[in-house]
């Protein structure tokens, strides 16, 4: 860990970041992947298991950000200590990091276990589909410990400036799903045929394969991990919330607000909702690498922030933001050219492949300006200015996104729409440029 740590406070900025984001790009493919690999299989069961994948995503996506917000607050407390040399604080501040986690994750379980009927009849699950929904998210609410604490270790491992075996523990847990869910979803070989319930069993079993992986790391080869009693755990549980709460707040807008945005879409026809669906999903893609370096922006920003070297946290902040506008760039260029075969890849329908052929070619001019926005987003989030994150994403989908993708649609019907979201993203962009220069620029003046 020390050459790690060296590395990110005195190693060349570019090759820095560079080393640190590839590994991030791997995991958060393989991740998507494993999700295309579980629908996939669950859809050889037929419609109604399919359905139960469908209607247990929102549920899903709120507990995932949740254990996610965790796990940021975390990494950006750890990198800070690390970065200040602080290890008497760093071990506790883990082993309490991790008790927090296991104790909110257990109150969650337990209330979405209590309510989970009347849940999912509010979101419209038939009788017919609720007997396979309860049995699902059952093993999903008693595993939850494990995704809340894999997450919490995963983000300590990748806070000490490891992407790699941060990375690593990503992608066994991602193809390790991959290859388990045949053999509990069909009962291959030996093993008993559960259907879509082999499905919730397979990212259990995967998820804590990636968090044994993480704790050898901290355990064994770090050494970070270190319980001493009650002591200091309030102090602990407080600089994580601090950061973890307006983090898991800005993740949970981002599903109300396209909520918000699906519903205005959905007055064109179900045909455009389909497109929007589409376009969400082929826009993760392309937006890998620039989520990928604000990932890996977060421990080089919090560890150089805590040795109190400022200059290479703003320089390390501009060449990310740099390196975002050359990758928007060059997506909006391909896109421009080749939006309607990239649609045609993922949809036969000519009218879906219009739709989403339009909103690639003017929502891509914004990419590199949605990069800016969450690398800065992310440097605050690792300086310990969590309100400051939360404003530019909370500006961005309510007081920017909602309202002038209304009034596009007012003007020019569903291309507004898609111009209203372009022009939110680059306002947000550009505003969160200038904030985060003259934030960082005062930082300097002041060290």
């Amino acid at each position: 860990m020390r050459r790690v740590r060296e590395d990110l406070l005195e190693g060349p900025v570019g090759p820095t970041l560079v080393r640190l984001t590839g590994p991030m790009v791997l995991a958060i493919l393989s991740t998507s992947f494993s999700a295309l690999v579980d629908a996939w299989f669950v859809g050889r069961l037929g419609s109604r298991e399919l359905s139960v994948l469908g209607f247990s995503y929102p549920v899903i996506l709120v507990l995932t950000n949740l254990a996610m917000g965790l796990g940021v607050g975390t990494g950006s407390v750890v990198a800070r200590s690390l970065g200040a040399g602080a290890m008497e604080k760093v071990r506790p501040l883990v082993a309490h990091s991790l008790e927090l986690g296991l104790a909110l994750s257990l109150g969650v379980g337990g209330l979405g276990l209590l309510t989970l009927s009347p849940l999912f009849r509010q979101l419209g699950a038939t009788e017919e589909v609720l007997p396979l929904l309860r049995s699902y998210m059952a093993v999903w609410y008693l595993g939850l410990p494990v995704l809340f604490l894999a997450l919490v270790a995963n983000s300590v491992v990748r806070s000490t400036g490891d992407t790699r075996l941060s990375a690593s523990a990503l992608i066994v847990t991602a193809v390790l799903g991959a290859l388990i869910d045949p053999l509990l979803i069909f009962g291959w070989g030996p093993f008993p045929r559960l259907e879509v319930v082999g499905a919730a069993w397979a990212a259990l079993i995967a998820r804590a394969a990636g968090l044994a992986v993480s704790l050898w790391v901290l355990i064994r080869r770090d050494r970070l991990l270190g319980w001493k009693g009650s002591e200091g755990r309030l102090r602990s549980w407080s600089a994580v919330l601090g950061v973890a709460v307006p983090a898991t707040i800005t993740r949970l807008a981002f599903p109300v607000s396209m909520a918000i945005i699906t519903g205005m879409v959905a007055s064109y026809g179900p045909t455009a909702v389909a497109a929007l669906g589409l376009c969400n999903r082929i826009e993760t893609l392309l937006m890998v690498v620039v989520v990928a370096l604000a990932t890996a922006l977060l421990p080089f920003v919090g560890q150089n922030w805590g040795a109190g070297r400022i200059g290479r946290v703003r320089q390390g902040i501009e060449l990310s933001g740099l390196a975002s506008l050359l990758w928007g760039g060059t997506i909006f260029l391909v896109m421009a050219l080749a939006a309607p075969a990239v649609a045609s890849l993922f949809s036969r329908d000519p009218q879906v492949v219009e739709v989403t052929s339009a909103y690639l070619r003017i929502v891509s001019l914004s990419y590199g300006f949605q990069g800016i926005s969450t690398v800065v987003a992310s440097a605050f989030n690792a300086v310990n200015r969590p309100l400051a994150s939360s404003a530019i994403t909370l500006a961005r989908m309510f007081a920017l996104y909602i309202p002038l993708a209304w009034l596009g649609s007012s003007l020019w019907g569903l291309t507004g729409v898609f111009v209203g979201a372009s022009t939110a993203t680059v306002l947000t962009g550009v505003g969160a440029w200038i904030w985060g220069r003259r934030v960082f620029a005062g930082m300097i003046e002041d060290s």
